[in-house]
């Protein structure tokens, strides 16, 4: 026969599937956020689109730290019309990222840096050590809340049978004998 479970269980159970449940969502929500980046990474893409993106990525050599998208310089300006007409003759974005590269002021600085380098790249890898970690950190206290439930019913059982002192039927027989002269 098996003991219902103590309070302390079920709460350590609810602890448990609600655990299971964020980790669910959790990776439901990654799975669908990585299945969207690469059904937009398969959409066409318009000559203007392709040309913001670059402008987007590439590194302006006349306003540090900005892109060429967001710098106020007329000298950037140029170079966002290169672009489109660049991308509107057909060149690839590596062709348009060299030629960039050799009109910069300094040749040998380095346009392709950005705010957004390495942050599109890690972020997967880290959401899937993070849903990893979470994985094994509630599956260990899964198997400990067992296996403390599982040593705590069988200690609890044989401390309740060792509790009682032993009977000794002789004396218990002669003390109800007594009690039973005494109530006549």
């Amino acid at each position: 026969m098996k003991a219902a479970p103590s309070p302390r269980q079920k709460a350590t159970t609810r602890a448990a599937v609600r655990a299971a449940l964020m980790l669910l969502a959790t990776s439901v929500f990654v799975a669908f956020g990585l299945a969207t980046s690469t059904a937009r990474a398969e959409d066409p893409v318009t000559a203007e689109q392709r040309a913001q993106s670059l402008t987007r990525s590439v590194m302006s050599p006349f306003c540090p730290g900005r892109t060429l998208d967001t710098c106020p310089s007329p000298r950037a300006t140029e170079w966002r019309a290169q672009i489109r007409q660049w991308v509107s003759e057909g060149l690839s974005n590596d062709e348009i990222r060299r030629r960039l590269q050799q009109q910069a002021p300094d040749p040998k600085e380095d346009l392709t840096g950005g705010p957004s380098t390495g942050v599109g790249m890690w972020f997967p890898v880290a959401a899937g050590l993070g849903f990893l970690g979470l994985l094994a950190y509630v599956l260990k206290r899964l198997s400990a809340a067992r296996a403390s439930t599982g040593s705590a019913s069988s200690t609890k059982s044989v401390a309740v049978e060792n509790k009682a002192p032993p009977v000794d039927d002789a004396a218990l027989e002669a003390r109800l004998d007594e009690e039973i002269r005494q109530s006549d």
